[in-house]
């Protein structure tokens, strides 16, 4: 009884531990950014400066006899050695981050069942570790809730979606894969990533994703996407650009996949009619 509330309780301090890092990362990022603009900006005057003198305009002494090219190279420099300290600096709240985070997560798989699960899943989701979230859910061989919760981590890559969609989401029920899905094809147009690698991985599952993947596209695409609307190829083409101007305005949160992948999806349609 103890020994399960005192893990509960220093497991939920890692958790707020973790977000206090999080944020301090995250602002000294915000600051190094900031420090980097306001030097660059600062090398764009003292070239046009240096121009203008070398040039006979101005009355300005602090770049006499200094070419263009020679204030350049001494800008360089000195943005090389402040990007050096900058490096050094983030790295530092940066570090202290991912070896919390490592240390968390190690904590979480090692001690699974030893805790209550729904109150760390509840401060993890509050604090916004989804990490945290994805290895409970793992751990209890709970792998939908477990991809879910990585799509929504800032650590995950394409090439983690692509995986997950071959070796995991293809074998789940329909349920799930309805569910999971819509959260593929979100990270996919968030990140505005070409929408030509997510189509051949989906088409080489097609047989096993067909139905789910129909439900959620036909029901989130915009009507003038609807196969089914068009009179023309010519509208067809007009339709399509269009619908890749509203993805990427934020409207439409699916990627412009070709009609070849629609295509396929009407006639899967029309057999699961027959």
């Amino acid at each position: 009884g103890v020994y399960f509330e005192v893990l509960n309780l220093f497991l939920v301090t890692m958790l707020r531990l973790q977000h206090l890092r999080w944020k301090e990362h995250q602002d000294s990022v915000k600051h190094i950014r900031k420090r980097r603009t306001t030097s660059r900006t600062g090398a764009q005057e003292e070239i046009v400066t240096a121009t203008a003198t070398s040039a006979g305009i101005g009355t300005g002494t602090k770049n006499v006899g200094k070419t263009p090219s020679d204030v350049t190279d001494t800008k360089h420099n000195s943005k090389s050695a402040k990007a050096k300290t900058s490096a050094k600096d983030s790295s530092g709240g940066g570090s202290a981050y991912m070896q919390g985070q490592e240390i968390l997560e190690w904590q979480l798989k090692r001690h699974i069942g030893r805790y209550d699960s729904s109150t760390v899943l509840y401060h993890a989701l509050e604090f916004g570790n989804f990490e945290a979230c994805a290895v409970v859910y793992q751990a209890l061989s709970r792998w939908p809730e477990a991809i879910e919760c990585r799509l929504y981590s800032h650590r995950t890559t394409p090439q983690d979606v692509l995986k997950w969609v071959r070796k995991k989401i293809r074998f789940m029920s329909v349920a799930y894969q309805s569910r999971l899905i819509p959260r593929v094809l979100e990270f996919w147009a968030e990140r505005q990533l070409p929408a030509d690698r997510l189509e051949e991985c989906l088409l080489s599952v097609f047989s096993d994703v067909a139905t789910a993947l129909g439900q959620v596209l036909f029901a989130r695409m915009p009507k003038s996407m609807n196969p089914g609307g068009s009179d023309s190829g010519a509208a067809d083409g007009v339709n399509s650009r269009r619908a890749g101007r509203r993805a990427q305005e934020g409207k439409c949160k699916i990627p412009l996949f070709s009609w070849r992948l629609f295509s396929k999806l009407v006639k899967h349609g029309i057999e699961l009619l027959r």
